[in-house]
């Protein structure tokens, strides 16, 4: 799988082949179009910009966050403020189940079917 930012890269690319048409069709007609095909690259620069400093290997969940409803009523109750102090708040990690004693590789999964 692709980190983030590569992955907008390649999408910039893929697309790319279609601004450069419209590029070729409105040059010197319609400069609404070129404005558009330049806004879009630029979008996609910035944003790859963006998810390289802040992102780099993907977004980060944090294991130990609060409950939904928590932070539903939280967020009902006092705004933006409050929801976020919601989700600070530590939640009790669940209980760890016992861990299987080692019985060798997993079984291969099935054919597939004809």
């Amino acid at each position: 799988m692709a980190l983030p930012a590569q992955h907008i890269a390649e999408s910039w690319n893929a697309a790319e082949f279609f601004a450069n048409k419209i590029l070729k069709e409105s040059r010197g007609v319609n400069e609404t179009q070129v404005d558009w095909v330049k806004a879009v690259k630029d979008l996609f620069t910035g944003l790859q910009d963006f998810v390289r400093s802040s992102y780099p290997t993907g977004l980060k969940w944090n294991p130990s966050g609060c409950n939904i409803a928590e932070a539903q009523a939280a967020a009902k109750a006092g705004g933006p403020a409050a929801a976020q102090a919601a989700v600070a708040a530590p939640v009790p990690a669940p209980a760890k189940a016992p861990v299987a004693a080692a019985r060798g590789p997993p079984v291969p999964p099935p054919p597939p079917p004809p």
